[in-house]
């Protein structure tokens, strides 16, 4: 494509009109295109700055340790800002955003609710510094553009939107749409207990539809986890942060990375961990087990931080899902997404064509002894997978904390068999 237009810059003693060419990937401006006297390089290694005012429109760029100013029509300026959104650095974020309030505060970012001063429209801010400890300069801004470039090549729905880039001296700040709403971890910690098994469906096959986009554009998120899920008031689901967000099979995939509890058992266990389509599934299925798990306690949550390191503890209680009397479905699917073996782990895809997202989820009590046997089966199965990566020394204690599960387990049947005989 080719955008041009006529700007002027103001010299000692006269005004020069110069032609402004964009064709995608730079800008020249010059007497003719072939001849430009100033190029600039459309990329996030480039700044430029708009100066938008009632009687002037116009913008600046570096050239040799200098900001020029050019001025254009206005509609034209608009234009070429447009086309240009997200894929350069602008510099001068208060000429255009007013701050309203803090939405997040992270170890190395902020979010904050801004205003255009323009639109009058309310956007997100992250606001990402430039210093990490750990990591070299070079790395870190590395790290920033690889999040910038992964959210800008995608265009879903349920995946959170970017718009533009500033620089502000010791910060990178991404601006993306705004969720009027709030993360779904704090979502499920107020309004866990009046959910719905149909809602839970709904807010799954949205996370779902959103994951099968990224793995189709040859992505992985690595950090799925309830803090990075956004819910608005009509349970509309936008992923949000690709922080960590690389190309799958890239030189990324071999670090570990991620949250604790969240992270699939292949990824900790492994001394050359390999991350794939499959590592964001698992992810996935701890968030699916918390929804169905209602009272999700400190305690579970400390016990799912083991889970990738032994799973033969029964650390995800199935029983406990049992007793919210969950349909045999939404079991199965949970227990194929949290599969010890990723190579027999389900897909994105397969777990939307799941018998899950075809029922109506009305509860299924009589089914609730065959699920029963069904968890103590499938926590057998996990146990005797990794128990042959364990040293002798760590068999025994598995042996211990298995017994004492099983024995649970039977206790719990025994239960439910004298309830059933009253």
């Amino acid at each position: 494509m080719i955008f041009q237009f006529q700007c002027i810059r103001k010299h000692l003693i006269f005004d020069k009109q110069y032609l402004l060419t964009y064709d995608g990937s730079s800008i020249f401006i010059g007497e003719t295109k072939a001849k430009p006297k100033y190029q600039l390089e459309v990329s996030l290694r480039s700044t430029i700055t708009f100066h938008i005012d009632e009687d002037f429109y116009g913008f600046s760029i570096p050239y040799q340790g200098q900001q020029k100013l050019f001025r254009a029509n206005a509609n034209k300026i608009r234009e070429l800002k447009k086309l240009i959104d997200a894929k350069i650095v602008y510099l001068d974020i208060n000429q255009f955003y007013l701050p309203q309030q803090v939405l997040g505060v992270g170890a190395f970012s902020q979010v904050q609710m801004v205003q255009n001063l323009q639109t009058k429209q309310l956007v997100a801010a992250k606001f990402l510094n430039k210093i990490r400890e750990g990591k070299s300069n070079t790395e870190r801004m590395n790290d920033i553009i690889n999040e910038i470039q992964i959210l800008y090549r995608l265009n879903h729905p349920n995946i959170v939107r970017i718009k533009e880039i500033y620089d502000k001296t010791n910060q990178i700040v991404i601006i993306h749409e705004y969720v009027d709403g709030q993360t779904l971890e704090r979502f499920i910690n107020e309004h866990g207990t009046q959910l719905h098994q149909t809602e839970i469906q709904s807010i799954m096959r949205q996370i779902l539809l959103a994951i099968v986009y990224i793995h189709e554009q040859g992505l992985l998120h690595r950090d799925i986890k309830p803090d990075n899920i956004m819910i608005d008031k009509n349970l509309n689901i936008k992923l949000i942060d690709f922080g960590l967000a690389t190309k799958q099979g890239s030189p990324l995939c071999v670090l570990k990375c991620g949250t604790p509890g969240y992270i699939a058992p292949e990824i900790i266990n492994s001394q050359k961990p390999q991350y794939n389509n499959k590592s964001d599934i698992f992810s996935l299925g701890v968030v699916f087990y918390k929804l169905q798990s209602i009272h999700f306690t400190l305690e579970l949550l400390n016990r799912i931080y083991h889970l990738q390191y032994c799973y033969n503890e029964n650390i995800l209680s199935f029983e406990q899902l049992v007793e919210y009397n969950i349909s045999d479905s939404c079991f199965d699917l949970l227990t194929n997404m949290l599969c010890y073996d990723k190579n027999k782990r389900i897909s994105a895809k397969e777990c939307l064509q799941h018998n899950y997202f075809k029922e109506s989820l009305r509860p299924s009590a009589k089914k609730t002894q065959v699920l029963l046997q069904q968890s103590t089966q499938f926590v057998q199965q996990q146990s005797t997978m990794f128990q042959s990566q364990l040293s002798e020394g760590s068999r025994k204690q598995s042996r211990k904390v298995s017994d004492k599960t099983n024995n649970r387990s039977l206790s719990h049947k025994k239960s439910i068999k004298s309830d059933s005989s009253i």
